[in-house]
């Protein structure tokens, strides 16, 4: 599903990431953890390439970001994302946060979008909440809000920058409990510790 090989990325002399490469298959669930700063939020940004990479590849369903013939808008409508500062649009309700996208880039009706969006919402809680604007909202009801958004879009894996690091406390836990039923995680899922500059292990 999504295959790196050894990635690089640089910051003018900075090395940021140093021969990242692994594999995650479909349905499975992988966490990069790590101090500030050791590269993972630029990692998952390689991954949709919202940052270029230096060296190496990345693969994702068996199309390369890197070459000059991947329609790169077309693979962002694939890779769901999810922002640890929510990214959803103010002055547009929850409904319309969820449906924009749908209707102008993956070509659906207003209908069409509109009934899958309630979907979604009613998925992670937040169906009751449909008409009202995400200044309205808790920053957990925003950010489940957002995963829902990323859920309308169909994509073929989910990517997750810190979703919680933004969040009081008491409002974690939601989050996570929604997260946590999206995957269907019943065991601990498999993960890598990055410490200072990120270096990935290669996955057995």
């Amino acid at each position: 599903m999504i295959e790196i090989d050894n990635v690089a990325k640089y910051y003018g002399s900075f090395r940021v990431l140093t021969d990242c490469s692994t594999r995650v298959a479909k349905g499975e669930v992988v966490v990069v953890c790590g101090p500030s700063g050791s590269g993972k939020s630029t990692l998952i940004k390689t991954i949709n390439a919202l940052e270029p990479i230096d060296k190496g590849d990345i693969r994702v369903n068996g199309v390369s970001i890197c070459s000059r013939s991947t329609n790169l808008s077309q693979l962002r409508a694939k890779v769901g994302m999810v922002f640890q500062n929510f990214e959803l649009f103010p002055h547009l309700s929850v409904i319309q946060n969820l449906t924009i996208a749908q209707v102008k880039v993956l070509g659906r009706s207003q209908a069409d979008a509109t009934e899958r969006g309630l979907k979604y919402l009613d998925r992670v809680g937040l169906k009751a909440h449909a008409a009202k604007y995400p200044g309205q909202l808790s920053g957990g009801q925003q950010q489940r809000a957002a995963i829902a958004r990323a859920l309308c879009m169909d994509p073929i894996c989910m990517l997750f920058d810190e979703p919680t690091s933004a969040l009081d406390p008491e409002m974690v836990n939601e989050v996570l409990d929604v997260m946590v039923q999206l995957a269907g995680v019943r065991a601990e899922p498999r993960g890598f510790h990055a410490r200072g500059r990120f270096r990935m292990p290669q996955s057995r």
